[in-house]
């Protein structure tokens, strides 16, 4: 029973040095453990760095696209009055301009309006674009030739797309329910008709007083 000797001082000092070179060991494995994580961690954030530079580069790409497709001026975004570099005071007042109905069809149009000065005006001329003006004459030509829907029959009111049996009749009786309609807009209380309905049927129809 040779185990249960007592050891001997270089006994213990072998067994000492066994320890301490276990510990080392564990202590290495520590310190490797740590420095895979930490450049596990940067390699991530160098990663993601790329991906938002990424990402900024492609909203640039998009804003220089934008900027490369002339479009309508009459239909200025918030988004587009911000990349061309207008003020939101600029864009109030087309806002304020178009919401009377009212169209943009010059560049100097659009400078009396918006208040926009020369310089950025050089850098805008090549996106934008402007509605045609409307021939008066023509509009009131073609107003002429609208028939009265206070005397259309549901047979001819069936001629318009969207409107069959059921709706044409619904409209004459609704009419008469009313004793005839006052404005156009009516026919939005007309059960089962639809705005773009409505809109066809302003198309070829009028109120005659």
């Amino acid at each position: 029973m040779n185990f249960l000797k007592p050891l001997s001082a270089s006994e213990k000092i072998q067994r000492k040095g066994v320890f301490l070179l276990l510990l080392v060991i564990v202590v290495i494995q520590l310190l490797y453990w740590k420095s895979a994580e930490l450049k596990k961690t940067e390699l991530v954030s160098i990663i993601d760095f790329k991906m938002d530079s990424t990402i900024k580069v492609r909203i640039q790409e998009k804003k220089s696209k934008l900027l490369l497709q002339p479009f309508n001026a009459n239909y200025m975004t918030e988004y587009r009055a911000y990349v061309l570099g207008l003020s939101s005071e600029e864009l109030h007042r087309l806002e304020t301009y178009r919401a009377s109905n009212n169209y943009l069809y010059s560049l100097e149009d659009f400078q009396n309006i918006s208040g926009v000065d020369d310089t950025l005006m050089v850098f805008l001329k090549p996106y934008l674009k402007f509605s045609k003006k409307k021939d008066d004459s023509i509009d009131n030509l073609f107003q002429l030739k609208l028939k009265n829907i206070n005397t259309a029959t549901d047979e001819s009111l069936k001629e318009i797309y969207g409107i069959g049996d059921v709706l044409s009749k619904r409209i004459v009786a609704y009419r008469k329910s009313i004793n005839g309609f006052k404005s156009m807009d009516d026919l939005y209380n007309v059960y089962g008709l639809d705005s773009l309905v409505v809109a066809r049927v302003k198309s070829f129809y009028k109120i005659y007083e």
